[in-house]
């Protein structure tokens, strides 16, 4: 009996010994993994999780919902039925909405092969009515009438209509 006990206890002294290794070893993978973390990568693990996020503009909007897809200089995020494409130069802050944190975990590249301005031209044929935010914090409403190689075309409503181009690199996001 004597052994038996014995070896129940050098048992359990290993199970706990695997344990803490096994936790060792998590944290040290866990540290790697944010260490090595991007914020193009942190939005492309959201996008694969579905998890509802904030993600807050350099200009104070916020916008809740699921990242759906990340682009090159892009990230789409769902709202309520409503889209909007976010520049990632334009991207401050990413705030979990769960109860789970957000943990940086990696280097990874985009999910989806296409600039903002690609992917805005996906749309056209649709004619969609969007709001595109600048940098300045003021915006432009209406239908989406043309994207060129580093502007878009908004057809603004009124009498008669007229038409708005705005400069790619002054877009914060756009709103579909």
């Amino acid at each position: 009996m004597q052994d038996n006990a014995n070896l129940d206890v050098w048992l359990a002294e290993l199970r706990s010994g695997d344990a803490a290794r096994v936790r060792r070893r998590q944290f040290w993978l866990e540290r790697v993994a944010s260490e090595q973390a991007t914020f193009v990568g942190m939005l492309t693990d959201l996008a694969e999780a579905t998890s509802e996020v904030v993600l807050e503009t350099t200009a104070g909007r916020r916008h809740t919902g699921s990242v759906k897809a990340v682009g090159h200089d892009f990230c789409a995020i769902s709202e309520h039925r409503r889209w909007a494409f976010l520049a990632l130069r334009s991207l401050a802050v990413i705030r979990s909405t769960e109860g789970a944190a957000v943990v940086a975990s990696g280097d990874r590249t985009a999910d989806v092969d296409l600039t903002l301005l690609e992917a805005l031209a996906d749309q056209l044929e649709d004619r969609p009515r969007v709001v595109v935010w600048l940098d300045s914090g003021q915006h432009v409403q209406g239908e989406l009438a043309a994207v060129g190689q580093d502007l878009i075309s908004v057809k603004i409503d009124g009498e008669p209509p007229r038409i708005t181009h705005v400069s790619a690199a002054a877009i914060s996001e756009v709103g579909l």
